[in-house]
């Protein structure tokens, strides 16, 4: 018995040596578990053997690992600045375009594209915890680049607007000399002003002149400018101006620069402030002051900074909503009333605000809409519940102000709604008559001019004329009327009220503001196959296009049937379509390509009547 014991003992003891032996052996020959992150790892195959990767970082000694007990120090990892390592595993302690650690940096800064006189650089947008990036500051300089040097290294424009964390971002600098060697480096802008810090470094050498660059653009002999900016125009607003235009589809335009100039037209890209700067149609400019007319000019410029002829036009803020309008705003704006007392800012009691008084509204003015009734050139607000319903105004007769258009009027008791008396107070259209006599009238409230005959109903109705009917043509002079067929007429002795003669009937149709000549082309324009539009030549260009057709369809409003209605201008002046993309298109149009014509004259042309045919 105790034979056999002991052999089973025994018996038991070798097996599991075996199997410690065995576990021992296939464990040596697996490689070792790779470190949170690494996919693989385990040493390399140099010669058919396998070589130790002890750090599990992807790379032995064997492959340029210069410290394999660390991974993060291996061949192809980005250089940190200030550690006194050589992250990277090229022999060379925190060189050029290493990353600052632990602060919010653009990491992999590169140039994609180098040309005789530009490049191309590319970069991964980051996210900045708490913070909200605005803007890319990129700077340009012919020795390295870091936070000590930043100021001195040149701001470069037109630098992408900041997109989602991991997007790519793109960026053309222009205007180099060949083969010169340039630093470049980004930083993050945010809000406040705030930079992040300072990424990579990248160096890159522009080609000699005797190098052609791939893409064929941006050589140094090119002294040619792109083609210019079309169908530049402004939008005034009460406390921001909005330019839009055409940017030529042309491979040789790199970006567009907007210049503003409070005393004259700009005469080149430099003389006045820049206001903008990128690829976009269409920019805000915040900081107009109301009281000046600002002249803008649009450059476009190519790869070699060669900036092509501007395009210009001149605005100016709009006069405040006068008494009789309905406007609305949001914001907090203390309480209505005498100057003294309290209120919580909120428009709805008392309590501390800045604008101190008291009165009452409803809603507070922390995000809700809030309307207003501007009379005696003062600010007033409503003292019991108020909707437009209840005001009797159309939504459309509202206009919407900023918080900074609102904090110009002066503040005026609030008032208190009761059937005629409020609306005798209203005239939201500015047609000089309020809406009690507008009912009387059976005028629309809405509509400044019902009858569409460039009279304001006011005037009409004060003065015994019909404002529901547009007036005959005293004579009219057909010889004339078929020389103005399709023609935008502008009425010099009468403040530059402009019309549009129908190509068909002969009849004029007053263009009153960039809204109802809008409507109007649209109402009376003749659908057109996008074929057949192609045939026609776009302003800005040098195409003929099919002159018999041009010729057929001369001073017609076209509307694209087959791409989502889009309206064209075909001027008889000059053979050439253009975009009426919205009604301030249309506005600038009329004013810019219209032909003058005397009173007596326009007299003699019979109006069209518009009247409830549009919305």
């Amino acid at each position: 018995m105790r034979l056999r014991r002991f052999a089973i003992a025994l018996s038991g003891f070798c097996a599991g040596l075996f199997l410690t032996l065995l576990v021992m052996h296939v464990a040596s020959a697996l490689p070792p578990a790779c470190p949170p992150g690494v996919l693989t790892c385990g040493g390399s195959m140099t010669g058919g053997q396998s070589t130790p990767d002890a750090d599990g970082d992807g790379y032995a000694i064997a492959d340029g690992d210069c410290d394999d007990g660390n991974p993060l120090r291996s061949p192809g990892r980005q250089e940190v600045c200030g550690n006194f390592l050589d992250d990277d595993c090229d022999g060379s302690v925190d060189e050029e375009g290493c990353a600052q650690p632990g602060v919010v940096a653009v990491s992999d800064l590169t140039s994609t594209m180098v040309r005789q006189v530009s490049i191309d650089l590319q970069w991964t947008a980051v996210a900045w915890a708490g913070k909200s990036v605005v803007r890319y500051d990129v700077r340009q300089s012919p020795a390295a680049i870091d936070a000590v040097s930043w100021d001195t290294a040149t701001p470069l424009t037109g630098t992408p607007i900041p997109g989602f964390a991991g997007m790519s971002e793109m960026y053309t600098v222009v205007g180099l000399a060949p083969q010169t060697k340039y630093f470049f480096a980004v930083r993050l802008v945010d809000s406040t002003g705030n930079l992040s810090g300072v990424s990579n470094l990248t160096a890159t050498t522009t080609l000699a002149e005797i190098q052609p660059p791939s893409d064929g653009q941006g050589e140094a002999a090119d002294r040619t400018p792109p083609p210019p900016v079309t169908d530049l125009y402004a939008v005034p607003g009460y406390s921001e101006v909005t330019l839009r235009w055409t940017v030529p589809q042309d491979p040789d335009v790199v970006r567009v620069a907007l210049v503003r100039n409070a005393e004259r037209p700009p005469l080149d890209h430099t003389d006045g402030t820049a206001v903008f700067d990128g690829l976009a149609a269409e920019y805000i400019d915040l900081t107009a002051v109301a009281g000046t007319t600002y002249h803008y000019a649009a450059f476009t410029y190519d790869w070699n900074a060669n900036y092509a002829a501007p395009a210009r036009t001149d605005a100016a803020l709009l006069p405040l909503p006068g008494d009789g309008s309905i406007v609305s705003g949001t914001g907090g704006n203390g309480g209505d009333g005498s100057s003294t007392g309290s209120g919580t800012g909120t428009d709805a009691g008392t309590g501390t605000g800045a604008d101190t008084g008291s009165g009452t509204n409803t809603g507070s003015d922390t995000g809700s809409v809030t309307y207003y009734l501007v009379s005696g050139g003062e600010l007033h607000s409503f003292d019991s519940p108020t909707t437009l319903t209840s005001l009797g105004v159309d939504p459309g007769s509202v206009v919407a102000l900023s918080p900074a258009a609102i904090a110009q009027y002066r503040r005026g008791a609030a008032v208190t709604i009761g059937g005629d008396a409020v609306l005798k107070l209203l005239d939201p259209d500015h047609d000089g008559l309020n809406n009690f006599d507008e009912v009387q009238a059976r005028t629309d409230p809405t509509n400044p001019d019902t009858d569409y005959d460039s009279y304001f109903d006011g005037q009409e109705y004060t003065t015994g004329h019909d404002p529901l009917t547009v007036p005959s043509a005293p004579r009219v002079d057909r010889r004339l009327v078929d020389r103005m067929r399709g023609k935008i007429l502008l009425q010099v002795e009468r403040q530059g009220q402009a019309w549009w003669v129908h190509p068909v009937t002969g009849e004029r149709y007053y263009l009153r503001d960039g809204k109802v000549a809008y409507q109007i082309m649209r109402f009376l324009s003749l659908g057109i196959t996008s074929v057949d539009l192609a045939k026609i030549p776009r302003a800005g260009t040098t195409e003929t296009g099919d002159a018999a057709l041009v010729k057929r369809l001369s001073g017609q409003m076209l509307l694209d049937v087959e791409n989502l209605g889009e309206a064209w201008y075909l001027n008889p002046a000059d053979g050439k379509r253009y975009y009426l993309r919205d009604g301030d298109a249309a506005y600038w149009l009329m004013r810019y390509r219209s032909l003058g014509i005397m009173n007596a004259n326009l007299d003699k042309i019979p109006i069209g009547s518009l009247r409830g045919k549009l919305q």
